[in-house]
């Protein structure tokens, strides 16, 4: 490893040494420290110093007086010179620091940045032998001794200002840095520590100031730390590693640690200055990474397609085991050969490969430098004899990938040996069913001819059929208009129906509240009557108009439990004959796919009919159950009420058709018309069985 290149800091304030040390040891230089110019040529007397960072104004020798002897001495007058004040700022000053030969003469405060950057070009210049010392402009001793004398009147009553200021900027960027920052005596007690090393350790000042270094080291890195600091106390040149610190918590966390060493005016151990970055997320995301990469490693091991990846000179670095497969070579064997070599075998025993393999060598040669490759996933098929002898056809995918920022190739094969036979023999059926075609072809030419003579009877007949299409479609159009218009009738008749029925209803209500005392009986009779004849007019009109639309309306399917269904149902219509006796039967039923809000109105009429028709029956029962029968299931609904005879069955499902008087049964008779009509849009059918004063059965079916 180089040695490292020295750069002699002069300044009489510790604080401003301790900066420019931080600034220039994490830079990578070595950094010998001065209180002022007589222990700076000291120094320059032991140690080969390549670049001076001189203040001015300093006790026993100051900078003037340093740079003017630097620059008499014939061993010394080549070394890059650069003075870096805060108090002697004025035009003279800087004129007169050039004269003496200074490189710089730059000003307190200014960027690290720009001081860094001034450095390096000079440090640079002195590493390539390039650079040029500049000659004094003053020529006599006396007349040096006369400006510098100048100088120092004028300079000294701001040197206390100079002070406060440089503590200030020095103040400023310590508690500023990005990480904990700590200085320790010689003793390693802990003598200051910026804010983020009160965050990061979780502590204030007062906690940790006037404490060994050790409280913050845990017990088993102590040794480790002990010989870290013999180690920077032999060499002089600051440590930078990865270790392991804990917070006054006692929690231990991942940290990258910089030790420099704090050298007072005579070179003697003056402290440390210690540097601490928390990594425990950075150490995460590599932990991270690591077991990323190395699942990534097993996926590409187990992958059932061979994977072969190369560095960025084209060496097999990955070979995987359906690869060995597949190529019937081993790991250790293609690992180190170059994919070109692979590349030429194919060639040289399989001509027909030669073009296609060319291009693409050619391509992927210059992919692995720009990282392109042209036809992004190229495709390539190519024949490969295996040592054992069996040819094969592989198919192989091409991809370009960031290989630790050097570009490599990636190859995802498969061997397509089976495919290839199939599509030749698909091949082969193929041509075979085209001459079957052809000679089909000619068969049903002549048979073409044959049937020409029926041409005119043919279009004769699609005449005819055109004709009746568009008798059909008239007809059809003419039936959408009739339906819009009943539709439209049917809603004003209702709406027409219902005003009048409300009137009458309404106003007889409020007779039968408020005169019932002054009418006579027969009177309150013949109102009781007009309520009740209104309401089932109403009643009756809802039904029909409910009876039209449901043709019409759009039916959502769901799946549903029958089970719950007819139990929901059947206490829902119980709730009406609150003193009676309905015993409900209730064999097992399946799911099925219905509308669910026309399938619980097919529902409710039938089992309302069945607990109204067996109102006379002491013991009402009524069962439900469902049988498979000409691989279908019917269901059923069986009552042992007053039933009915069956010569009279053809007219239940028709509208306004009933058996029995209404003074016996109430009913529009309009119930089962709608249970079929929802039937039917379910594909299903419906049928009753009865005989009367045994009961009736209702069957009925669903689409499969």
């Amino acid at each position: 490893m180089p040695n490292l290149m020295n750069v002699l800091i002069v300044d009489d304030i510790n604080e401003n040494r301790l900066l420019l040390q931080i600034i220039f040891r994490y830079s990578g230089y070595n950094v010998i420290e001065a209180a002022n110019g007589l222990e700076a040529l000291g120094m320059l007397d032991k140690n080969n110093i390549d670049l001076i960072i001189s203040d001015v104004l300093m006790p026993t020798i100051d900078g003037f007086n340093f740079c003017h002897e630097v620059k008499e001495h014939p061993k010394w007058c080549n070394i890059p010179f650069v003075f870096y004040t805060a108090t002697y700022v004025a035009k003279n000053d800087l004129e007169f620091g050039m004269a003496l030969g200074a490189d710089y003469y730059l000003t307190k405060p200014l960027e690290s940045s720009i001081l860094l950057k001034i450095a390096n070009e000079l440090l640079q210049k002195v590493a390539n032998n390039t650079y040029q010392p500049k000659k004094p402009a003053i020529d006599s001793n006396i007349e040096y001794l006369k400006e510098y004398n100048n100088r120092l009147l004028v300079k000294m009553e701001t040197k206390i200002l100079q002070l406060e200021k440089s503590e200030q900027l020095y103040r400023a960027l310590f508690e500023c840095a990005s990480d904990a920052i700590f200085t320790c005596n010689s003793n390693q007690i802990i003598t200051s520590m910026n804010k983020v090393a009160e965050i990061i350790f979780g502590c204030t000042k007062e906690q940790l100031i006037g404490k060994d270094i050790i409280t913050i080291i845990p017990e088993s890195k102590t040794d480790e730390h002990t010989l870290i600091l013999r180690e920077l106390n032999n060499k002089g040149t600051p440590a930078t590693f990865e270790s392991i610190r804990k917070r006054v918590t006692g929690e231990e966390f991942f940290a990258e640690i910089s030790i420099s060493i704090l050298n007072s005016g005579n070179n003697r151990l003056h402290g440390y200055a210690i540097a601490i970055r928390d990594i425990g997320q950075r150490k995460k995301t590599e932990q991270e990474l690591i077991q990323s990469k190395s699942k990534l490693k097993k996926l590409i091991l187990v992958s059932a397609n061979g994977i072969i990846i190369t560095d960025e000179n084209g060496i097999i670095r990955t070979w995987n085991h359906s690869m060995e497969r597949i190529a019937e070579k081993p790991y250790e064997e293609m690992l180190n050969m170059p994919v070109w070599q692979m590349y030429n075998d194919l060639i040289s025993k399989y001509p027909e490969n030669s073009t296609a393999l060319q291009t693409l060598k050619t391509d992927v040669q210059q992919a692995v430098k720009t990282g392109y490759l042209k036809n992004a996933g190229n495709r390539i098929e190519f024949m490969y004899q295996a040592p054992s002898g069996k040819v094969k056809y592989i198919e192989a995918y091409l991809i370009i990938i960031d290989l630790n920022n050097q570009y490599a190739l990636a190859a995802i094969c498969s061997e397509i040996t089976e495919r290839k036979k199939i599509e030749a023999e698909l091949k082969e059926l193929n041509e075979k069913l085209e001459q079957r075609i052809s000679q089909r072809t000619v068969e049903l030419e002549e048979k073409t001819n044959n049937l020409s003579q029926s041409k005119q009877a043919l279009t004769y007949l699609i005449e005819d059929i055109n004709s009746s299409r568009e008798e059909l479609q008239k007809t059809n159009e003419k039936l959408k208009e009739a339906n819009s218009e009943l539709e439209s009738f049917a809603y004003f008749v209702s709406h027409d129906l219902k005003a009048p029925l409300r009137a009458i209803n309404g106003f007889s209500n409020i007779l039968m509240s408020g005169f019932t005392h002054e009418m006579p009986e027969e009177m309150k009779l013949h109102l009781s009557r007009i309520i009740a004849n209104s309401e089932k007019m109403t009643q009756l009109i809802n039904d029909l108009l409910e009876f039209s639309k449901i043709g019409r309306k759009e039916m959502i399917k769901t799946t549903l439990d029958m089970n719950v269904l007819v139990t929901e149902v059947f206490e829902e219509v119980k709730l009406a004959e609150p003193n009676r006796t309905i015993e409900l039967v209730l064999h097992p039923l399946p799911e099925i796919s219905v509308d669910a809000r026309l399938f619980k109105q097919c529902l409710l009429n039938i089992i309302s009919n069945a607990v109204k028709y067996s109102r006379n029956t002491e013991h009402a029962i009524i069962e439900i159950g469902c049988t498979p029968a000409n691989n279908r299931t019917e269901f059923y609904v069986k009552d042992n009420g007053i039933g009915f005879d069956m010569k009279y069955a053809s007219k239940l499902f028709n509208v306004f058709q009933r058996l029995h008087n209404e003074s016996e049964f109430e009913g529009t008779g309009i119930g089962l018309a709608l249970v079929k009509r929802i039937l039917s849009r379910h594909s299903g059918e419906v049928w009753i069985n009865s005989e009367p004063k045994k009961g009736t059965t209702v069957y009925f079916t669903l689409a499969q």
